[in-house]
């Protein structure tokens, strides 16, 4: 089993906030968590996909199927 396996639900729904571009703050006030909280969810999901920044980490989960590609509303 490798890292993407073991992502929890909470760290799927940072990712997929991640993935459209917003900041830890923001992503702290979408799920109604602290920002600390955030920051650690985002340090478990590098180390978990193996990635060196939260770019990369994003990438990994949309190659993977992990996350789907964000909508755009126009």
């Amino acid at each position: 089993m490798d890292g993407r396996d073991r992502l929890t639900g909470r760290e799927i729904e940072v990712l997929q906030f991640a993935a459209r571009g917003l900041s830890d703050k923001l992503i702290a006030k979408e799920l109604a968590i602290a920002r600390g909280t955030v920051s650690n969810h985002i340090g478990d999901i590098l180390g978990k996909l193996q990635a060196s920044n939260r770019a990369e980490a994003v990438a990994i989960a949309l190659r993977d199927g992990v996350i789907l590609p964000p909508q755009r509303h126009d």
